[in-house]
C-alpha cells in the first residue's frame, strides 16, 4: 500500500516506475492532483486506486488498461468531461463517482458504458445529504440521466449496488427506474 499526501505537484511519469510493479494499492486522495497522473497507467499490479478529495476534472481514459483495477475511487472531484466513448477497465468492480459535477451529460455516458461492463458491482453517483436540501446539487443527475440509467439496468447483468440518493430523480425518474428493475435480476441495493 501507498499512500501520497499533500502533494502539491504532479510527480512526472518517472516518479511512478519506482513503484509500478509492486504497488496493489495506492492511496493519492486528498491532495491538489488537476488529473489523474498517467504514469499511474504503468502499474499493472494495481487494485485500488483512491484518489478522492481532489481537483480532478476530466475522467481518466489512460486507466483502461490497468487490467488488475478493481476498485476506483473518484469522489469529491470535479469531474464533468467523460468522453461519449466511455470504456470502464474490465477488471473494475466498485466505482465511487460521488459528489462530483457529472451531470446528465456524463450520467448517459457512464451508462453507456455499463451497457457493455460485465464486472461493475457497486456504482455511486450519490451527492451529500445537504446538497439537496440547499438547492445546490453537485452530480445534479434528473430525468435524462435517469432514463440513460434505466436504459443501461435493463440490459447489465452484474451491477448490485447503484447509489443516485441526493440527486434530482423526481416521481418520473422513479417509474423509469421501476420499469427497468422488472428486467434486471442483479441489482440488490438501490439508493
Amino acid at each position: 500500500m501507498l499512500f501520497l499526501s499533500s502533494v502539491f505537484h504532479l510527480p512526472k511519469p518517472q516518479f511512478f516506475r519506482w513503484f509500478h510493479d509492486n504497488v496493489v494499492d495506492l492511496h493519492l486522495n486528498e491532495n491538489v492532483f488537476l488529473k489523474v497522473p498517467e504514469g499511474l497507467s504503468t502499474f499493472q499490479s494495481l487494485e485500488k486506486l483512491n484518489m478522492a478529495n481532489n481537483r480532478i476534472k476530466d475522467f481518466p481514459l489512460h486507466l483502461t488498461g490497468l487490467l488488475t483495477l478493481q476498485e476506483l475511487n473518484l469522489s469529491t472531484n470535479r469531474l464533468s468531461y467523460f468522453p461519449k466513448s466511455l470504456v470502464l477497465p474490465s477488471s473494475l468492480r466498485v466505482l465511487n463517482l460521488s459528489k462530483n459535477k457529472i451531470g446528465n451529460i456524463g450520467c448517459s455516458y457512464i451508462a453507456s458504458a455499463l451497457k457493455y461492463n460485465t464486472q461493475l458491482q457497486l456504482l455511486d453517483v450519490s451527492n451529500q445529504e445537504n446538497t439537496f436540501q440547499s438547492n445546490q446539487g453537485v452530480n445534479e443527475i434528473s430525468l435524462e440521466g435517469i432514463i440513460a440509467l434505466s436504459s443501461a439496468l435493463k440490459v447489465n447483468k452484474s451491477l448490485k449496488y447503484l447509489d443516485l440518493s441526493c440527486n434530482r430523480i423526481q416521481l418520473e425518474g422513479c417509474k423509469w427506474l421501476c420499469k427497468s428493475l422488472c428486467s434486471n435480476i442483479a441489482l440488490k441495493t438501490l439508493k
